[in-house]
């Protein structure tokens, strides 16, 4: 902030738009709370306490539903498939580097889903696993049509992959 503007704003429209910001950085885009001290120009303190100020205003509300029971009737399952690399995979991105070329020496190399596969397309058992709730094994495989979504020929390995696993 600067000399003029010493902290977070007062005004309640700006303090708001300031709060959906910060969580949106922290919770979706996965940004640390240094980081996005840096980009509005405060400390991991007060985005801290900005935080916890989004969640107990409602602005951010946190659920967890592991009871995913509808995908126990699923007609169509559509499936994301992408590569274990930067470019080609749709879950990379809020993932460490570190838990990346992790899963990457692990042997990865699609990932349906947010599941990460070998190139035999069995599922590696990696941290990435538990970072997203997906539905399970089972309710996907007893789907009546499985469908396949993918883009560009950089992606057929992992196209490969799911097909071998029989994704």
């Amino acid at each position: 902030m600067t000399a003029e503007d010493p902290g977070p704003p007062t005004d309640p429209g700006r303090r708001r738009h300031l709060l959906t910001n910060l969580a949106h950085g922290y919770f979706v885009e996965g940004a640390s709370k240094i980081s996005l001290g840096k980009r509005s120009g405060l400390s991991r303190f007060q985005v801290a306490a900005l935080l916890q100020e989004a969640k107990d205003t409602g602005i951010v509300r946190i659920e967890i539903d592991v009871a995913l029971r509808r995908a126990d009737s699923l007609d169509v399952a559509v499936l994301a498939i992408g590569g274990w690399s930067p470019d080609t995979s749709t879950v990379w991105q809020p993932v460490s580097e570190d838990l990346a070329r992790a899963a990457a020496r692990a042997g990865a190399v699609a990932e349906v889903s947010g599941r990460l596969l070998d190139e035999s397309g069995h599922e590696l058992d990696t941290p990435v696993a538990g970072m997203v709730v997906p539905t399970s094994v089972a309710q996907l495989r007893a789907a009546h049509h499985r469908v396949g979504v993918t883009s560009g020929t950089e992606r057929a390995p992992a196209v490969f992959a799911a097909v071998r696993g029989g994704w």
